[in-house]
């Protein structure tokens, strides 16, 4: 199972100047992981600050612990800030986020719903849901999930490319080509939408187009998403090898 990070969202932080600042200040510092999770432990353990306080600590110590690739312990965060305060649809669909990269769809598709249902109107939430419709090979829903968070947001990149994606699951290649042809122009580091023209190109008869695709894809695709890249190789072995594309995504 090949999964992409989905985007998270940041919230608005809902706390007064604190007198723990400092604490704050670490809780939310940005690429120090260690640190942010040792802010965030004491506001979590300080019976002076309000519930919704500590839940957002638990929310940005479960970024923290996502960043680290503890998925787990970020799902037990968010689970624990759900509980203080269960009306924070952020935590739902990083929670879902994590679910999906540990291969729990199931959850994943729950929590993304119920993030949409806090939040009907968040682009964001509709795009996670519609990727991991598709990871599941539901491209009926999948679909309508990814044109709604277009609505919502033109120029958001991740819909663009999972629509692409699913696009691709449904035979339907010019369409394919043409949201992934957007998701590129708005991000030409993206490597994803790449991968998946290359996959409507090879199925259409174009593999020499499709093989530049996915050497792009290759060189920008993160060393982090192993499995992806794993694929992405395969399918240039496969077009090296004079292989017909395959039948399924």
């Amino acid at each position: 199972m090949f999964i992409r990070v989905p985007v998270f969202a940041l919230v608005a932080l809902l706390f007064p100047a604190s007198v723990w600042a400092k604490d704050w200040d670490d809780c939310l510092a940005k690429g120090k992981p260690d640190l942010a999770i040792a802010g965030c432990t004491k506001i979590t353990k300080n019976a002076k600050e309000t519930p919704k306080n500590r839940a957002l600590a638990y929310y940005y110590r479960g970024l923290a612990q996502s960043d680290k690739g503890d998925y787990d312990a970020a799902i037990a965060d968010y689970s624990a800030g759900l509980k203080l305060n269960p009306g924070h649809p952020e935590s739902y669909n990083n929670r879902g986020a994590d679910y999906e990269r540990t291969g729990n769809n199931a959850r994943a598709l729950a929590d993304y719903s119920k993030a949409i249902q806090l939040k009907p109107d968040w682009a964001t939430a509709y795009s996670n849901r519609c990727w991991s419709y598709y990871l599941v090979g539901d491209f009926k829903h999948a679909l309508p999930d990814c044109t709604k968070a277009l609505t919502l947001n033109p120029k958001n990149s991740h819909a663009l490319d999972s629509r692409c994606a699913v696009y691709v699951g449904n035979k339907q290649y010019d369409l394919a080509i043409a949201d992934c042809n957007k998701a590129i122009a708005l991000d030409k580091n993206y490597g994803y939408p790449y991968f998946n023209r290359g996959d409507a190109l090879y199925r259409k008869g174009q593999a020499a187009k499709a093989l530049a695709d996915y050497k792009t894809a290759a060189r920008l695709i993160p060393p982090s998403n192993a499995d992806y890249r794993a694929k992405v190789q395969s399918r240039i072995a496969d077009i090296q090898a004079g292989k017909p594309a395959p039948s399924t995504p």
